[in-house]
């Protein structure tokens, strides 16, 4: 049966993962080249043994995602690839391939969310666009689907879901849809690039914060550089003049969406680490206090929903930068909304909130 979406599993083999597979000890590489042999119960014993000793490789956690993906532990590895997309937003990759578990499930509207945050941080992902096109369609199809249920003599509903049947996978709407698993997806790696995008980025071997990939036409340069780097024993450099400025913009405004959805998800604590050490709280109080009260705050509320809306990002310097954004906010009953600017700073490698102001309409 054709999958609805495409996973980026094939890709992500060929490209993040065997760029860092060099650089990595042989654990890691062991587990890698098990696992393109589809030997998985194998490869998740060597990945596991590799992250006790390196729990924050995000590339043997990415692996592991695949890993479990194909054994059928589907929610292990959304939880996974979950806790990648928060510590890295600007990187597109692990958000495809959440929305291919979730549509797996038939879970269409967290797909398209996924889907949307991909194309965000890569708006040349050529690979999330289209997967985006079929979960448009499959959520489509379920709505004029829905419209026959109450209103059976609704020719236009019937011609318009017979067109998108059609043209969708078959069981893809109405049943759970295929997701394409890392196997699969490896046997059609030889594919044009149309079928199965290249990732146009690398992960970090640990959970730094690192500017958004390069656009497709650096990829290659950036790949070979760091593969030579590896193979000679010396770490790939990265000058602050040398990322281009939409790429700093991405990882800014990453930081940003980070942060909103730490607050949203009540994660106090990872709420806390998107500010800096030398934030200027708003009343001018100490750190500690400022946050024991915001803890209080997000605590008595059971559900919390922070929309960041049209931000504009602004970099005033190489380490300086700021977000101007319309904040929806949402806490239980409560609601507002308002004009909410951040300021940001570059603290070795991750930008980090040192001042905020928000202006209520």
């Amino acid at each position: 049966m054709t999958p609805l979406i495409r996973s980026a599993a094939a890709a992500l083999l060929l490209g993040w993962l065997a760029c860092g597979s060099a650089a990595e000890p042989d654990g890691y590489t062991q587990a890698l080249e098990l696992h393109q042999k589809g030997e998985d119960a194998s490869a998740l014993t060597r990945v596991d043994a590799y992250l006790e000793e390196q729990p924050k490789s995000s590339r043997a956690r990415f692996l592991k995602s695949l890993i479990v993906a194909k054994l059928g532990r589907t929610e292990e590895a959304i939880e996974l690839l979950t806790s990648l997309s928060e510590e890295y937003p600007e990187l597109p990759e692990p958000h495809n391939n959440l929305a291919v578990l979730y549509a797996s499930q038939g879970k269409y509207d967290e797909a398209r969310v996924e889907l949307e945050m991909a194309v965000r941080a890569y708006p040349n992902y050529a690979v999330a666009y289209q997967n985006l096109g079929d979960v448009y369609a499959a959520l489509a199809a379920q709505a004029y689907d829905k419209t026959l249920q109450l209103d059976a003599k609704s020719d236009t509903a019937r011609t318009r879901l017979a067109a998108l049947r059609a043209m969708l996978p078959a069981g893809s709407v109405g049943a759970r849809p295929l997701a394409a698993t890392a196997s699969e997806a490896t046997k059609t790696a030889a594919a044009p690039p149309s079928a199965i995008a290249q990732p146009p980025s690398a992960l970090p071997s640990a959970p730094v914060s690192k500017p958004a990939p390069p656009v497709a036409s650096d990829h290659a340069a950036a790949a070979s550089n760091a593969r030579s780097a590896a193979a000679a024993g010396t770490p790939a450099t990265s000058a602050t003049s040398a990322i281009p400025a939409h790429d700093t913009s991405r990882t800014v405004l990453g930081t940003v969406e980070g942060w909103a959805r730490a607050w949203s998800s009540k994660d106090v604590d990872k709420y806390f680490s998107y500010y800096a050490s030398d934030f200027h709280t708003p009343k001018g109080e100490t750190r500690g206090k400022w946050e024991a009260a915001r803890r209080e705050q997000i605590a008595k509320a059971r559900i919390i929903a922070v929309e960041v809306l049209d931000p504009k990002v602004t970099l005033v310097d190489p380490n300086h930068a700021t977000v101007a954004f319309k904040q929806s906010y949402r806490a239980d009953d409560y609601r507002s909304s308002g004009r909410k600017t951040l300021a940001l700073v570059r603290q070795g490698d991750r930008w980090l909130i040192q001042q905020e102001t928000i202006t209520f309409r």
